[in-house]
Parts: C-alpha cells; sequence; structure tokens
C-alpha cells in the first residue's frame, strides 16, 4: 500500500501541512502498536499495517524531512537533510536493542503497548508543538531571509511547469538511485 501511496502521499505534503501530516501519522503509529499487541490472528496483523501502519510508514520515511527540510533552508540544505537523516541511522542503532531489552524483560504484547503508549504520549504532542511547516509561520524565510528576498527567488525558480519534472531524465535517475537500496531495505525488515 505504502508503495502505491507514496507519490500521491509526497504530492499531498507538497501542498498541505506536513505537521499535520507528522502528528496523524504518529497518532496511527501508537494506536497501530497498541492494536497489535491484541492480535491473535495473522490476518489481524494485515489488516491493521494496511489500515494503521501504512501512513507512518510513509510519513516517517524519508520523505516528509526532505520537504519540511527545503522549505527552510536554501544555501545549507545539503547540511540540513544530512543533520536531519542522521536520525534514521541513530534510531536503527538505539531502537532495537532498547527493544530486545523490554522483550526479554517484559513480552512482546507489552513491549508493544509500551511502545505505543511513548508514541501516544511523547511523540505526537513532540511533533504537534516542534513541527513548524513554513518559515513564513513564524514571519522570516528560508535561512532567515525576508519575504521579499524569497518571493524573488521563488519567482526566478518557477519558470518550468511541474510536469516538466516526470519528463527530466534526471528525476528518474536519481528516484530509482533512492528508490532501489530504500525498497531493499524495507524488504530487509520483513
Amino acid at each position: 500500500m505504502s508503495a502505491f501511496a507514496s507519490p500521491l502521499f509526497g504530492a499531498w505534503l507538497d501542498r498541505r501541512s506536513v505537521r499535520t501530516a507528522l502528528t496523524v501519522s504518529a497518532l496511527f503509529l501508537g494506536l497501530g502498536l497498541v492494536a497489535l499487541s491484541l492480535v491473535s490472528a495473522m490476518w489481524q496483523v494485515i489488516l491493521i499495517y494496511t489500515v494503521f501502519m501504512s501512513i507512518p510508514l510513509m510519513a516517517f520515511s524519508p520523505l516528509s524531512a526532505p520537504i519540511l527540510l527545503s522549505r527552510w533552508f536554501v544555501r545549507q540544505r545539503g547540511r540540513a537533510l544530512g543533520i536531519a537523516l542522521t536520525g534514521y541511522a541513530l534510531g536503527g542503532i538505539l531502537f532495537p536493542p532498547l527493544l530486545i531489552k523490554l522483550v526479554a524483560l517484559y513480552d512482546w504484547r507489552q513491549t508493544l503497548q509500551i511502545s505505543g503508549a511513548a508514541v501516544l504520549l511523547c511523540m505526537v504532542p513532540a511533533v504537534f508543538y516542534l513541527v513548524i511547516d513554513r518559515p513564513s509561520d513564524r514571519n522570516t524565510g528560508p535561512d532567515g531571509e525576508s519575504a521579499q528576498a524569497v518571493a524573488e527567488t521563488l519567482q526566478a525558480a518557477s519558470h518550468g511547469a511541474k510536469t516538466d519534472m516526470l519528463r527530466n531524465l534526471n528525476f528518474w535517475l536519481i528516484a530509482f538511485a533512492i528508490g532501489l537500496p530504500m525498497s531493499a531495505r524495507e524488504r530487509g525488515r520483513e
């Protein structure tokens, strides 16, 4: 489901609030983890993943952060993205041992309930209160520039149609180069 919905979700994030998407996704993730702790049949796992987990898998993939950061940074966008995406690697290092320890202390059901509660009590409020969609929401522009300087930059950059991107070979090469390793990474989690 995520594979088919990701392009639509990305287009939606271009036009809408990343903050809202992340808040709703964190809520779905927390509820999904708690729901997984209650399953008694495989069809329930599939249903929960389809209904609750597909949206967070898209929102918390390396999709939302670049969109959000590209709104906030122009001159040092690469550095900002590099720092932000470090969180994915750190999460991969820190959370598996923590979850293994929780499963050893409790069981997998209680670990899912603890994880779900942590997401609902910590992540949902943190995303809601800390994520700011656009610099204009704070009366500034990307990189802290004035609104007029940003408007001039955007006007100069908007010379091509949106559909031009889909006809650009570089876009498809980049999408393939990023998508292939990401699909292998997701496949390895199964």
